[in-house]
């Protein structure tokens, strides 16, 4: 079934480096940004806001490149409720 298709206006660096980006995955650019508006949807819907949650997984990933961990604050701070007190 052919799908139907929408004309979107973009900066045209933008467009040319997000064209690179998709052939470096081996992908075409309709198909890499089919994924993408796929991912934000389901990003939006789970109540995120998509920019953010890219930046934030971006700061993620280079905090874990120079060895940097999460740890849960109950590992720092010691017990936080009643019920994990000795």
């Amino acid at each position: 079934m052919p799908r139907s298709r929408r004309t979107l206006g973009v900066d045209l660096h933008l467009a040319e480096e997000v064209k690179a980006v998709a052939r470096s995955r081996g992908m075409s650019l309709a198909n890499y940004l089919r994924r993408l508006f796929e991912e934000v949807i389901e990003t939006e819907r789970a109540g995120y806001f998509a920019p953010s949650l890219l930046a934030e997984k971006r700061a993620e990933a280079v905090l874990s490149k120079l060895g940097f961990t999460y740890v849960p604050l109950e590992l720092l701070d010691g017990p936080r409720t009643p019920e994990y007190a000795t």
